[in-house]
This record gives structure tokens, sequence and C-alpha cells, in this order.
């Protein structure tokens, strides 16, 4: 597997109870953006686009838990 020296691992983790990959990866990509590796998919963003989504998370979250 190839790797960028130009990639920071945020949070790695292994999800439980799933039925395929349990890759869960967050990784900046200095100068580029983020990086969501969930399962088979990787979703880019800029780093405006995380911070907003991260927010909308957050959000969510708090909604939740009222």
């Amino acid at each position: 597997m190839a790797t960028n020296n130009g990639v920071i691992i945020l949070k790695s983790s292994q999800l439980k109870n799933t039925k395929m990959n349990e890759r869960l990866d967050i990784e900046d990509n200095i100068g580029e953006g983020i990086h969501i590796h969930y399962k088979n998919f990787r979703i880019d963003y800029t780093i405006e686009e995380f911070l907003s989504f991260a927010k909308a998370c957050k959000q969510a979250l708090n909604s939740i838990e009222k």
C-alpha cells in the first residue's frame, strides 16, 4: 500500500460488529484537506468543509442528547 508522507492520521479505529471492512480513519493531508476513510469509502473534504461537517455533527449530537 502506498503512503503519503504528508499525511497525519488524526484518528484511527476499528469498527465493531460490522459485516465488512472495519476501517475508520480520519487523515489530515497537509496542505490539501481532510480524508475520512469509512469501510471501503473515502470522503474528501477541504479544511473548511470538514470544519462545517464537524460543527453539524456536534449540533446533531447536542440535539439528540436534549
